[in-house]
């Protein structure tokens, strides 16, 4: 039998992460003062990482229609 691996679809991992996030800072017990910051750290850190992956992203992209673009101009 073949082992087939399911990835979860985006959708339900975020509805998993928002509610474990929630659920941890109602019960954390820590007044909104000193969440706020926190979030706000954490939101910078995910910009930050999101921008990166851009980034990387956005080049590697550019080098593989570079690549292409090459490949289609040797052939002619």
């Amino acid at each position: 039998m073949e082992n087939k691996t399911i990835n979860k679809p985006l959708t339900v991992a975020r509805e998993e992460l928002v509610t474990g996030l929630t659920n941890l800072i109602n019960h954390s017990n820590l007044p909104p003062i000193l969440i706020e910051p926190i979030l706000a750290s954490l939101y910078a850190q995910v910009q930050q990482v999101l921008a990166q992956q851009y980034a990387s992203e956005k080049a590697q992209y550019e080098k593989e229609l570079a690549e292409t673009e090459n490949c289609e101009a040797d052939k002619e």
